[in-house]
């Protein structure tokens, strides 16, 4: 791979400098830039071009699929990863929508990563399979049900979720409910933890 500059942004700084530390081994002449915040990296893409962009989904101060999406014109030529342990078709389908161009799961080998890297990797679930997948949250949930469960799993509460939705927070909560129901779960950890664990 010819040397290029590099773009590491996950708010677990252990875990973005260790991930640095790895692609540097296997590319010891990659420049290689690390970002703990959505702001931090705005700021590193407004001042210098990257070449290649690894981005968690849940930071601090934002998500990177909307920091893709808000970046797309600056991103064109890059190759942009999301790197990320919310590995969910409904999610993959968002980042994929944003302009990422592959998604890899943390549980992953570093041979998938530096195979993404190269664009050596497959890439998203085609539309179809994503519509044709049988996870229970395609089966179970409306479409603004799954939206509303993406934006729960980057933090947000259910007033902001009305904001950016625009609806009103009491019909937010109503969705919350019923999310609830048809998932069998009763609070938001117990949400939290069907989507590592994959189940939905």
């Amino acid at each position: 791979m010819e040397k290029n500059r590099l773009l590491i942004c996950d708010d677990h700084l252990i875990f973005c400098q260790g991930i640095g530390d790895l692609i540097r081994s296997n590319y010891p002449d990659i420049s290689i830039t690390h970002c703990s915040s959505i702001s931090d990296a705005q700021n590193q893409l407004d001042a210098i071009g990257f070449s290649t962009l690894i981005v968690d989904i849940k930071l601090s101060d934002g998500n990177g699929i909307d920091f893709i999406m808000r970046n797309k014109d600056k991103l064109t030529d890059a190759t942009v990863i999301v790197l990320s342990a919310y590995y969910n078709p409904y999610f993959v389908d968002k980042a994929r929508q944003a302009g990422a161009h592959y998604f890899i799961k943390k549980e992953q080998g570093a041979s998938d990563l530096f195979k993404a890297i190269e664009k050596n990797y497959p890439s998203f679930l085609s539309e179809q399979d994503v519509e044709n997948d049988k996870h229970t949250m395609s089966i179970l949930l409306s479409k603004q049900e799954k939206e509303i469960v993406y934006l729960i799993s980057l933090g947000h509460v259910s007033r902001e979720i009305a904001e950016l939705l625009s609806i009103s927070k009491a019909t937010v909560d109503t969705h919350r409910k019923n999310i609830h129901r048809k998932l069998n779960t009763t609070n938001t950890a117990e949400l939290l933890k069907l989507l590592h664990e994959d189940k939905i």
